[in-house]
């Protein structure tokens, strides 16, 4: 498709586990109620913007009461 752009949301699938102690979510930056879900969980994560999308790399481990 010629003149097609690729934006970083569509190079990496929504969400992924990558272990049991880790996870990490693309969550476009406009997706307020999205957002909110992770801030309200409290989970220890750490947050990264970028062009439109928030990059969020959570701590699973740590927030699991059976840890």
């Amino acid at each position: 498709m010629s003149g097609s752009v690729v934006s970083p949301i569509d190079r990496h699938p929504p969400a992924t586990v990558t272990s049991l102690r880790d996870g990490i979510a693309d969550v476009l930056a406009e997706n307020y109620r999205m957002l909110k879900v992770f801030r309200d969980i409290r989970w220890p994560c750490k947050y990264r913007r970028s062009y439109g999308v928030v990059h969020l790399e959570i701590e699973l481990e740590e927030a699991s009461p059976n840890a």
